[in-house]
């Protein structure tokens, strides 16, 4: 199987599902490495890294790992894998991944589970960099204030994960991960409208809404930065959905 993927910068790669790994890479690297179901393919915006979320687990050294979610790393250049990177586990089973996307520096990769666990991971390394503790427990008890489920995530092309978008269908939040969590008083608010426009809920007096969860109105599509300080919002009205919806089948209560 081959799998493509994209960059930010429109380039494309073919890459093979099955790698022989070569003597060169680390012991618990070595086997061949069989990808189970792919969730998610990403590549670094310089086109070095190429990161594959699986959702089950590998063959060889990792037969004893049960159920266990991962986010596989391979070089480009090299054509070799370079790290596994395995999700926590709740018990036996790891939360799948939701989401992922790398920093605009190439040197990192931001990955968001199922659970709204945010995980930040150094690619030369393979190790984690940064973790949910990091900023306590808040960032995940309020990403998990927003309803539906995490459908994707984006970074400011210059600030990186200093500027981090999630969304569901439901709900947006901004975070920036090198700062702590401003108070949430009271449950989220919805936008509201200045002069025909959508304008930020919940803004504090200092102007800081650091990881506030903003409901949306409309069924989101779609959301993510596309340039430096400024991100796109895709929504879909109800009034089309409804009007979408196929005619009411009538049908008499009684008789034939």
């Amino acid at each position: 199987m081959h799998l493509l993927a994209l960059s930010p910068d429109g380039a494309s790669c073919v890459f093979r599902s099955h790698l022989t790994v070569g003597p060169e890479p680390p012991a618990q690297l070595s086997a061949r490495l069989v990808l189970p179901p792919v969730t998610h393919v990403v590549v670094s915006p310089d086109m070095q890294w190429l990161a594959v979320a699986v959702a089950a687990q590998h063959q060889g050294p990792f037969r004893g790992a049960a159920r266990t979610s991962c986010v596989c790393i391979f070089s480009l250049e090299a054509q070799r894998a370079h790290a596994v990177l395995p999700m926590p586990a709740d018990g036996d089973v790891a939360s799948p991944v939701a989401a992922l996307a790398f920093a605009p520096a190439g040197d990192k990769l931001l990955a968001v589970t199922a659970s709204k666990e945010v995980h930040v991971f150094d690619l030369e390394s393979g190790a984690r960099a940064w973790t949910e503790t990091g900023l306590g427990a808040a960032l995940p008890e309020r990403l998990r204030q927003m309803p539906g489920h995490l459908r994707a995530l984006s970074m400011d092309p210059v600030a990186g994960l200093s500027a981090v978008l999630l969304h569901t269908q439901h709900a947006l939040c901004h975070v920036d991960l090198a700062r702590p969590l401003t108070a949430a008083p009271g449950p989220p608010q919805k936008r509201r409208r200045i002069n025909g426009h959508a304008g930020a809920a919940g803004v504090d007096a200092a102007g800081s809404s650091n990881g506030r969860v903003v409901p949306l109105e409309q069924p989101c599509l779609f959301a993510a930065y596309f340039r430096p300080g400024a991100a796109l919002l895709v929504e879909r009205p109800w009034a089309e959905i409804v009007r979408a919806l196929p005619a009411p089948l009538l049908r008499k209560r009684f008789g034939a």
